[in-house]
């Protein structure tokens, strides 16, 4: 089925490489890629969106599954890091136009790798606090990424083709984004039933003890494969090098 599954993919991605090629206009413009700030920003787009998008979905399940928190208590514990994030955004915006998009981008991405990393650690009786204290950290590196990835490429875009700059971020991140929760339950499930762990998310189920166990180990196989991602988001936003403002290629 995985054979499968990638001959697939490998066909519509090569009937769209060829489509958007036959285009005058495409849509998908691939000589864009030839431009290394841009790539490697897109990139870090993509591997951002596929490493941390998950976390809220994982950390859900870890605090309605292991834990037996309700839904409403679960999102209260990470509140605060949303309200961080918010406030970092503007700031991190002013930093990137001073002294460019590598420093706050990747180091947002290393803040947002080590809330992960925290929450690899909770374990079944572990005080809630640190829940909130991965989510402040979690916060402040989106606040200091979001921008400056965005700021980086739009800076590298040619002009005449920001519309279709914009587009392939957004393509990139939302990529990332779907195949970050299908890889996190695919990891989280291999030690309860799907189903099972669609219920806990929906918070309709709590887990017996002898499958909480289990249970806490997918979760944390799941994060420790989420910072894999993030180590990769973080290379390419640290190669993604000054960007060079250039004509439409």
């Amino acid at each position: 089925m995985g054979w499968n599954l990638g001959a697939i993919i490998g066909i519509l991605l090569g009937g769209l490489v060829w489509a958007e090629k036959a285009q005058a206009s495409p849509a998908l413009n691939l000589s864009l890629f030839r431009i290394p700030s841009l790539s490697f920003s897109l990139l870090a787009s993509f591997f951002q969106s596929l490493g941390n998008f998950a976390v809220l979905f994982l950390l859900m399940m870890y605090l309605q599954g292991v834990r037996g928190l309700s839904p409403l208590q679960a999102s209260l514990l990470l509140v605060p890091g949303y309200i961080v994030g918010s406030a970092m955004g503007p700031l991190s915006g002013r930093l990137t136009d001073r002294i460019g998009a590598i420093v706050p981008a990747t180091g947002g991405l290393v803040a947002q790798m080590m809330a992960i990393l925290l929450y690899a650690q909770l374990g079944t009786s572990t005080a809630l606090g640190w829940v909130t204290v991965g989510s402040l950290i979690n916060g402040v590196g989106s606040g200091l990424f979001f921008p400056a990835n965005n700021a980086a490429v739009m800076k590298a875009a040619p002009s005449g083709v920001y519309g279709i700059v914009s587009g392939m971020l957004r393509t990139f991140a939302n990529i990332g984004m779907v195949m970050s929760f299908a890889v996190a339950m695919f990891i989280a499930a291999q030690s309860i039933p799907q189903r099972l762990v669609d219920a806990i998310f929906v918070g309709t189920a709590t887990l017996t003890p002898h499958l909480t166990h289990n249970f806490d180990i997918g979760i944390h196989n799941a994060f420790y494969g989420s910072i894999v991602m993030m180590i990769l988001a973080a290379a390419s936003s640290s190669l993604r090098g000054r960007h060079k403002v250039r004509s439409s290629p």
